[in-house]
C-alpha cells in the first residue's frame, strides 16, 4: 500500500481511533429497570384476567444524552477522517485491495454509529432504523416464517446432546458462581490463550447489564449482579472468552501482522471486528449447544419481535404477539390457602411477563416513541443468533476453521482475506477441545 500523503492518513487515523463509543450503549435506555417493573405493574391484572396487554403499558425510553451529544458530535469528523484515509491509499495488488474494502466498511460502521446517536437526539425512529439497517444483517423471509412456525412449538430444553458427560453436567449444575467467580473463570480463561498480546482485562461494572467482550477497550464487562451455575458458566467461558474474545485477538493479531511498520497498524482491531455479528454469534451459539445441550438452541423469540417491529407494531403489540406464546407454569404453592395459591399463580405470570419485556425491549431499544410505530423502527440486532447460527452450521466450522477463527468479522471478509492472504490461516494458534474443557471445569470448581 503507498500514499499521496501519509500525514493526512496518520491524521485521519487519529480522527478513528478517539472514537470509542460501543454502539449498544447509545440504544441502552437509563430507565429500562424501572420501565419494566412499570409495564408488568400495568399489564399483569389483565393476562391474568385472560385479557391482552393494555396500550398504557407502552414504556417510555431515556438515552443517555450526554453520550448520544458526544458521539454525533464526530458525524462530520468520521466524514472527513473517511475521506483523508481512503483518498489518500494506493492499492499495489489483491492483498491492498481486500485491506481497503474491508476498511472501508469498517468506517462506513462508525459513521452509522455516530448518525444514530444524531437521529435519536433529533427522536427521528424512521431514521435510527435505517441506520441500524445499515449496520445489522435484517433475516430473509424464510428464516421470519421458520421463527413463527417454531415459536408455535415448545423448544426443547435441557442438556440433551452436550458433549460433556452426565455425571459432569450434575456436578457443573450443584455450584453457583457470582460475578467476582465468574471473572476468576474468565481470567483464568484468558491466561489460556498463549498468543494474546492484548492484554484483556476483566471488569465488574453495575451498569452493565450482560456480558459484553469490547475491543474498543480490551475488556470483557460483568454485571455486578451475574450469577450463574457452573454449567452455565462453563458454556459462557466459550461463548464470550474463548469464541467471542479469541477471534477478536486473532483478526487483530492477523492484521497487526500484515500492516506492521506502516500507517493502518493503529487499525488492527477495528479491520478485526465487524458490528455485523452473524457469523460472531452464530459460531458463538454452535460453542453454547455444544456444551449445553438443545437447551441452548437459539430462540425464535427474538426474530418474531423483529418481525413484528419491522411492520410497525407498537411495543405493547409485539409484546402481545410474545405472549400468545408463553408457557405459563405455576408452582406448587406453599401451603393450601388462598393466598398462597393466589400468589404461585401471580408470580407464574409476572415471570412470563418479565421474559416478553426482555425479548421485547432488546428489539424497540433506541426508540423515542414506541406507543405508535409509524417509522417501523427495529434495532435487528438480536438477529444474530438464529440468522448466524443457521448461517455457521452451513458453513460447517469444524472442517473450515477459518470461519471460527475469525468470526468476528463478517462472513465475506473471510472468505476474501482467504483468499488473497495465504497466512490468514496459519496465524490462529489451536486448542484441544478435551484440554480446553478439563482445564475449564478444574477452574469452576475451584472457583
Amino acid at each position: 500500500m503507498k500514499y499521496h500523503n501519509e500525514q493526512q492518513v496518520r491524521y485521519g487515523i487519529s480522527i478513528v481511533r478517539s472514537f470509542t463509543t460501543n454502539p449498544v450503549a447509545l440504544v441502552t435506555a437509563q430507565n429500562a429497570a424501572e420501565q419494566k417493573e412499570r409495564f408488568i405493574k400495568k399489564a399483569l391484572p389483565y393476562v391474568m384476567a385472560g385479557k391482552k396487554i393494555p396500550a398504557s403499558a407502552n414504556p417510555t425510553f431515556v438515552y443517555d444524552e450526554e453520550l448520544l451529544k458526544r458521539t454525533a458530535s464526530y458525524v462530520n469528523k468520521i466524514q472527513k477522517a473517511i475521506s483523508l484515509i481512503l483518498d489518500n491509499c494506493i492499492c499495489e495488488n489483491a492483498q491492498d485491495e481486500a485491506i481497503l474494502k474491508i476498511l472501508k466498511a469498517r468506517l462506513e460502521d462508525i459513521y452509522f454509529t455516530a448518525k444514530i446517536a444524531q437521529s435519536i437526539l433529533d427522536k427521528t425512529d424512521r431514521n435510527t432504523a435505517k441506520y441500524n439497517g445499515e449496520k445489522y444483517d435484517c433475516p430473509s423471509g424464510k428464516l421470519f416464517a421458520e421463527a413463527y412456525e417454531g415459536i408455535k412449538n415448545k423448544q426443547s430444553g435441557g442438556t440433551k446432546n452436550s458433549i460433556l458427560p452426565e455425571d459432569a453436567i450434575k456436578k457443573l449444575k450443584g455450584v453457583e458462581l457470582t460475578a467476582d467467580k465468574i471473572a476468576y473463570v474468565f481470567c483464568q480463561g484468558i491466561s489460556y490463550l498463549e498468543h494474546d498480546p492484548n492484554q484483556w482485562k476483566i471488569s465488574i461494572d453495575e451498569k452493565t447489564t450482560a456480558i459484553d467482550v469490547r475491543y474498543q477497550d480490551h475488556t470483557v464487562y460483568i454485571p455486578k449482579s451475574k450469577k450463574a451455575n457452573g454449567l452455565k458458566t462453563l458454556s459462557l467461558l466459550f461463548h464470550e472468552i474463548w469464541s467471542h474474545l479469541l477471534s477478536s485477538a486473532n483478526g487483530e493479531i492477523f492484521f497487526k501482522t500484515i500492516l506492521k511498520g506502516t500507517p493502518l497498524y493503529g487499525l488492527a482491531a477495528l479491520l478485526a471486528n465487524s458490528n455485523n455479528e452473524t457469523l460472531y454469534e452464530g459460531i458463538a451459539k454452535m460453542s453454547d449447544v455444544r456444551i449445553g445441550g438443545e437447551g441452548e438452541l437459539p430462540k425464535y423469540a427474538a426474530t418474531v419481535a423483529i418481525d413484528q417491529a419491522r411492520m410497525g407494531k407498537s411495543f405493547v403489540e409485539t409484546a402481545r404477539e410474545l405472549f400468545k406464546y408463553q408457557d405459563i407454569k405455576v408452582k406448587q404453592p406453599e401451603n393450601d390457602s388462598e393466598e398462597a395459591k393466589q400468589k404461585a399463580i401471580e408470580d407464574a405470570y409476572r415471570k412470563a411477563l418479565s421474559a416478553v419485556w426482555g425479548q421485547t425491549y432488546r428489539v424497540y431499544r433506541g426508540a423515542t416513541y414506541v406507543a405508535k410505530n409509524p417509522g417501523k423502527y427495529v434495532f435487528p440486532k438480536d438477529a444474530a443468533y438464529l440468522n448466524g447460527y443457521r448461517k455457521a452450521l452451513r458453513l460447517k466450522p469444524e472442517k473450515n476453521l477459518v470461519y471460527a477463527q475469525y468470526s468476528s468479522m463478517r462472513i465475506k471478509d473471510v472468505k476474501l482475506l482467504d483468499s488473497v492472504f495465504p497466512e490468514f490461516k496459519t496465524i490462529p494458534k489451536q486448542y484441544d477441545l478435551q484440554d480446553m474443557l478439563d482445564k475449564a471445569t478444574e477452574w469452576i470448581l475451584a472457583a
